[in-house]
């Protein structure tokens, strides 16, 4: 099974869920509940989804919203701010340097570190 297959079958389980919320008239706790569901489907993991749930919940109080049209866009912004922040470089340097390469199975991490090597090896002659 290819990547591309293994990834859209968990965009899938996402879409199936954020449509569910599309469908409802207002934002109750079954809104929440398919929101977070959708998220852990999307392997997000459990801490994180509960952390942008809250932050999500705690925005659409603030500015009180009750469309679901509009908590999905608050989601989507908490996200890209997630996602958009933080450094994705790879720090060289120490001896030994320590790299955690981390994803779900068959997306390539052995691969990508045997050619990081293979680079780093031709670098070096």
């Amino acid at each position: 099974m290819s990547l591309r297959s293994r990834l859209g079958r968990a965009r899938n389980a996402f879409s199936v869920q954020v449509r569910a919320v599309r469908s409802v008239s207002t934002v109750d706790a079954s809104t929440w509940d398919a929101l977070e569901e959708a998220l852990i489907l999307a392997d997000l993991g459990v801490s994180t989804t509960a952390d942008v749930i809250a932050a999500v919940r705690q925005r659409a109080d603030v500015e009180a919203v009750d469309e679901p049209e509009v908590v999905i866009d608050l989601l989507r912004a908490e996200l890209v701010e997630r996602l958009g922040s933080g450094d994705r470089g790879l720090a060289r340097g120490g001896d030994p340097s320590v790299w955690l390469f981390v994803g779900v199975n068959g997306v390539g991490k052995t691969k990508k570190k045997a050619k990081r090597e293979r680079k780093k090896k031709k670098e070096k002659r």
